[in-house]
């Protein structure tokens, strides 16, 4: 995820809070693409991006 948030560089910073950071990035067939980034040592913060995958993927309704 490095190379397409070009480093997690602060011009592609989206947003940040409790949970961590969102970076916008951009893979190498054009397809732009959101990075949500943790903060280290934070586990709630870290289950919640977690539960937000599961919800996704499931298809459930938020």
């Amino acid at each position: 995820m490095k190379k397409e948030t070009n480093n997690f560089s602060k011009d592609r910073l989206l947003g940040a809070g409790g949970y961590g950071e969102v970076y916008k990035g951009v893979l190498e067939d054009g397809t732009i693409i959101s990075v949500k980034c943790t903060k280290l040592g934070n586990t709630k913060s870290a289950d919640q991006v977690l539960n937000e995958v599961r919800i996704l993927v499931s298809g459930e309704p938020s």
